[in-house]
């Protein structure tokens, strides 16, 4: 009897849990979705990246910017003390020359 028990119980389904009505195709999603996923992480990854190098460029670009400005400004200040200069002994010649006449 025993023996005509344990065929019974082996022609019974096993109830495998929840796993049971997985498919193929249903595998076949997960290991696209986790191929997705680590395309995505790696796409994350190489984003951040060059972001980074992206801000690093900015700043520098930046930094230039205001070494430019700082020069410009110093040119700016330099010409205006030559033309002041050049207003303030522009004359000097032509008095030298009227002076011993008068």
């Amino acid at each position: 009897m025993s023996d005509n028990k344990d065929a019974i119980e082996a022609e019974k389904p096993v109830d495998k849990g929840p796993q049971e009505d997985i498919t193929l195709e249903d595998t076949e999603d997960a290991g696209r979705k986790d191929t997705r996923k680590r395309r995505q992480t790696e796409t994350l990854k190489e984003i951040k990246k060059r972001l980074k190098k992206k801000e690093a460029e900015a700043k520098e670009h930046y930094n230039r910017l205001l070494r430019i400005s700082a020069e410009f400004e110093n040119f700016k200040k330099r010409s205006e003390r030559g033309m002041a200069d050049f207003r303030k002994f522009a004359g000097e010649a032509v008095f030298r020359e009227i002076l011993p006449i008068v």
